[in-house]
């Protein structure tokens, strides 16, 4: 939110914090051993004291947060003439900032008010480890870690440069069909995510919201796991204990466009199917919303439209059971503000239909118009099939552009001196899930750590820092495993 300027856009109040994971809402942040001192939960209403200033806000514990320590984002807590949707979203900590200190403030007390306030964070929405192992721990603190996220340090890696390959087993590449529905493909559209480089941002998700017109749903409606982000970013602290973890990742998580996809295997009416670049589309005229395909994919990237979210105002509490505009009966679209807003390139979704990812496929389809035409002009024509190329780096999907670390690359398989194919041939790279035999398109390049050193216990890095001034974040020094 910055200072508050940007709470009134509700692309930024949906955008889940990196660490937190919280949508609409700041929080104060606490260790969890800070929290159980003080005998607080998850939502409990406290009040900050320091001297003559209090302000109250609702209490969130984050492993890797320094003990003794309360920390909070600023921009939240607007009233009045803030907007529809910045006005009372979140908690406002502007009364305990002064000029002495502007992003510390030493001596306060926190005491519980006994009231409780509801968070809509999104980390355990789609939960791949709560998918396969309903074992998995409440805690923060991933199971599966190691084989979803794999990572390992500086000098393991020169000692194992392979050690990503052999993360998980897997028995067999063996399918149940004949897969030769691909050969002689003219393009193999593919991705790779390089999770060294990669810092959490999350630019991606909002660049991915903005190019293919995915509304936002409102607090209401997250609460209930039905954001509609094509891409999300999913967190991880490692280790067994959430109070200090040894660690924190992160992994940006879209639709992998599986080759041999879970999805096109369940649906009754083939809404979803292959095309001949291997790309898993949606045909949403098609779609009658069994959710079938949601239910069977083992990544979880799959949104349901469950409102014509397109036409109704974001949400923050529901009053009744569809909280609408009277004109939402009446009218045939959008708000015609709303809808200058919209991509003409990527259809608008309606309510009953599944939609995701589609590797930006209004992009790939313009950049073959345009180097097929090219191929026309040059008489290409009289040789019947298309023949023609598209040069590597000339199809960008929105994440790749929008990403500040340049950590997604996106092109073609078929062509061996791309980009991609390199990445994807590296000993570093792997598929998410690989022993589900899926065939992902999208690659990640596992992750290289370089540790700092030891500076004795409790020393913390902080790389992670927000450096915007409010100090929300800059304590989780775990981001490059730098902690004591």
């Amino acid at each position: 939110m910055l200072d508050g300027r940007f709470a009134n856009i509700g692309w930024m109040q949906e955008l889940p914090d990196p660490v937190t994971k919280i949508t609409w809402d700041n929080a104060l942040l606490l260790s969890p051993t800070t929290a159980n001192r003080l005998g607080v939960k998850q939502g409990a209403m406290v009040k900050v004291t320091a001297g003559d200033r209090s302000m109250q806000a609702a209490v969130f514990a984050v492993p890797g947060m320094a003990d003794d320590t309360a920390a909070i984002a600023l921009g939240n807590g607007r009233k009045e003439v803030a907007g529809t949707i910045a006005t009372d979203a979140g908690f406002d900590a502007y009364p305990m900032r002064t000029t002495a200190a502007m992003g510390m403030l030493r001596g306060a007390s926190v005491q519980a008010t006994g009231d409780t306030y509801t968070f809509a964070h999104t980390q355990d929405h789609g939960s791949i480890d709560a998918a396969l192992i309903p074992s998995v721990p409440h805690n923060s603190v991933q199971e599966r870690l190691p084989t979803l996220v794999r990572e390992t340090t500086l000098e393991s890696y020169r000692h194992h440069p392979d050690f990503a390959e052999h993360a998980v087993h897997v028995p067999h590449r063996l399918s149940l069909w004949q897969e030769g529905n691909l050969d002689g493909a003219q393009f193999r559209w593919a991705m790779s995510v390089d999770l060294t480089t990669c810092t959490g941002c999350q630019s991606c998700v909002t660049a991915c919201q903005a190019e293919n017109n995915i509304p936002i749903v409102g607090k209401d409606q997250v609460k209930r796991g039905r954001e509609m982000f094509w891409i999300r970013v999913d967190r991880y602290f490692r280790g067994a204990d959430p109070a200090k973890p040894d660690g924190f990742a992160v992994q940006p998580l879209t639709c992998v466009q599986c080759e041999n996809a879970p999805c096109e295997q369940v649906c009754p009416v083939a809404a979803t199917v292959h095309d001949s670049d291997g790309l898993n589309n949606m045909v949403y005229n098609r779609c009658i919303g069994t959710r079938y395909c949601s239910n069977n994919c083992p990544y979880k990237v799959r949104r349901f439209n469950f409102f014509d979210y397109q036409r109704r105002d974001p949400i923050r509490e529901q009053q009744g059971p569809m909280q609408v505009k009277p004109e939402y009966y009446v009218e045939t679209g959008p708000d015609e503000w709303l809808r200058m807003q919209f991509n003409p390139e990527v259809t608008v979704r309606m309510r009953g239909v599944m939609e995701k990812c589609s590797f930006c496929v209004q992009r790939i389809a313009q950049a073959k118009i345009k180097y097929k035409n090219e191929w026309a002009k040059a008489g290409g024509t009289a040789s019947g099939k298309p023949n023609y190329s598209i040069p590597d780096g000339a199809v960008v999907t929105a994440c790749q552009q929008a990403c500040p670390a340049q950590a997604i690359v996106f092109g073609d398989l078929n062509d061996p001196t791309s980009k991609v194919s390199k990445l994807h041939a590296a000993r570093v790279s792997y598929g998410l899930l690989e022993e589900l035999n899926t065939k992902p398109r999208l690659k990640y390049m596992a992750r290289v750590r370089n540790p700092g050193v030891d500076h004795g216990a409790g020393g913390h890095g902080h790389d992670h820092g927000s450096g915007d001034g409010h100090g929300g974040h800059a304590n989780n020094g775990t981001q490059n495993g730098a902690q004591a």
